[in-house]
């Protein structure tokens, strides 16, 4: 009895044709199953070609005026991943690059003054120190302080429970006083913080004109976390409000903390906004707030003055030579 075999497979052969048209054309010949052999084409760069016409995608993704691209783009939020449908096709297509150079910027706050261009932002990393919490045990919840770079204010920069602790006079330059209230309680001076917040104007004194968002509001904590935008590049800063009740129950305290993540100045940006900030609740009757002046500052207002120092983040406008005209002068 013959048993039926299939022939044995025999290893590819490769035969390389050479002409002006297939110079790099490849054919693989093979036994198929019944014995009869085939021939396939193939290309030896096959690897590079894909690699250069992906390169060539991307570079016209970018070459795009972004403008129309990123309406079409931003329409119908796609609900498992937070991106749009059409980007997320394009993007498994052609690449994340296209969504990315293309495409605007994924997330803009609403009140930003003027419309979100296709431009790169730069954000910076949110710090992972930020909230009400206690800075050392047994201490009470608290904001964080400042470091050496005169782009931060805070209530707690003198604190003893900070875990850095500087140089007083470094301490000093950064503190802020607490902002007091003398009526309706904590929950009270809360309700007024928030709205006095959320009526906030982008864009006023020229600053954060890439609008603002309200992070985080706690009742029970009486916490405050609004993150402010620049309207160019898109710097952030980390604005706090931490509300303290004190023993007669009617007043008490709001712990205050701004700051840029990045660069060593921040050009007026931080006491600007304190200050309209403050401004707007010592309209409210029983708050007092002290503005952020010349004389109180004037490392800051040096620094800040500085042309020569080109240190990175939010550059100076052309129009505001010096900080004199940012900040209040007490007479």
């Amino acid at each position: 009895v013959e048993v039926a075999r299939w022939p044995t497979r025999r290893a590819p052969t490769k035969t390389t044709k050479h002409n002006k048209n297939k110079k790099h054309t490849m054919k693989v010949r093979h036994s198929g199953p019944d014995g009869r052999n085939f021939t396939r084409c193939k290309h030896r760069r096959a690897g590079v070609c894909v690699c250069t016409w992906s390169i060539g995608i991307l570079m016209i993704g970018a070459a795009v005026n972004g403008r129309g691209l990123s309406a079409f783009l931003q329409r119908e939020t796609h609900a498992s991943v937070g991106l749009p449908r059409r980007a997320a096709a394009l993007g498994v297509v052609f690449g994340t690059g296209v969504v990315t150079s293309a495409g605007a910027p994924a997330h803009a706050f609403k009140n930003r003054v003027v419309p979100l261009k296709n431009e790169a932002k730069s954000p910076g990393k949110k710090p992972d120190y930020l909230g009400a919490i206690p800075r050392k045990e047994g201490a009470l919840p608290d904001l964080a302080g400042c470091g050496e770079t005169f782009n931060c204010f805070s209530s707690a920069a003198t604190s003893d429970s900070n875990p850095v602790r500087y140089t007083p006079l470094t301490e000093k330059a950064h503190y802020v006083e607490p902002w007091r209230f003398s009526k309706g309680g904590a929950a009270k001076a809360f309700e007024d913080l928030q709205e006095v917040v959320q009526a906030y104007q982008p864009g006023q004194r020229g600053i954060d004109g890439g609008g603002f968002e309200i992070q985080e509001a706690n009742p029970e904590l009486r916490y405050l976390y609004v993150q402010f935008e620049s309207a160019k590049k898109g710097y952030k800063d980390d604005v706090e409000f931490l509300v303290r009740a004190d023993a007669s129950g009617d007043g008490g305290e709001v712990r205050v903390r701004s700051a840029s993540r990045q660069g060593r100045k921040d050009l007026g940006v931080n006491a600007k906004r304190l200050n309209n900030i403050v401004e707007a609740l010592s309209k409210l009757d029983g708050w007092s707030a002290p503005l952020l002046t010349n004389q109180l500052f004037p490392d800051y207002i040096r620094t800040n003055s500085d042309s020569s120092d080109t240190g990175s983040g939010p550059k100076m406008m052309a129009k505001d030579k010096s900080l004199v005209s940012m900040l209040k002068d007490s007479r």
